[in-house]
């Protein structure tokens, strides 16, 4: 299968055209999920990709009041319902997608370490927050990850193990 591509290049990818273009929490979870799945959602669960038994996106009923929660997938292998979010450093957060991403691309593009108090200013949430935020990232790419990071690419990111 053919991988899709972003809608950004590694040129033109700067902090201003990222909170211009991915501020929409929509835009901001579907630019996650082209990135985490490239070739279509796969379940974290049984490692369904859609081939053996179908993977579809759960729609709110029409007789029910509630919206559903938007992002949310379903196999049909295991009948587990996931997100893009399940196994990566991003699992069980409340914050917004769109601040993740930015956190993710301020920390990976700083040539030096960023505090929680300056990510905090920069994208406008609280230091506790940002330092959740910051933490989590930086466990995401350290060496005591068991886990492969999802995402590839080229990133810098100081990290210092305290003793």
């Amino acid at each position: 299968m053919k991988e899709k591509k972003t809608g950004f290049s590694n040129d033109e990818l700067n902090l201003i055209t990222l909170a211009k273009e991915y501020s929409d929490e929509g835009k901001a979870r579907a630019l996650f999920e082209e990135l985490r799945w490239p070739n279509g959602p796969v379940c974290p669960h049984c490692q369904n990709d859609g081939k053996a038994k179908m993977i579809y996106q759960l729609e709110p009923k029409a007789s029910s009041r509630a919206p559903a929660r938007k992002g949310v997938y379903k196999c049909d292998a295991c009948r587990k319902q996931f997100t893009a979010t399940i196994g990566t450093v991003l699992e069980a957060s409340h914050i917004p997608m769109s601040k993740w991403i930015m956190a993710l691309f301020i920390l990976c593009a700083s040539k030096k370490s960023v505090s929680a108090l300056q990510l905090s200013r920069m994208i406008d949430i609280t230091y506790k927050s940002a330092w959740f935020m910051a933490h989590r990232i930086r466990f995401g790419v350290g060496p005591e990850n068991s886990n492969p990071p999802t995402l590839t690419g080229t990133a810098e990111i100081t990290y210092r193990q305290v003793t």
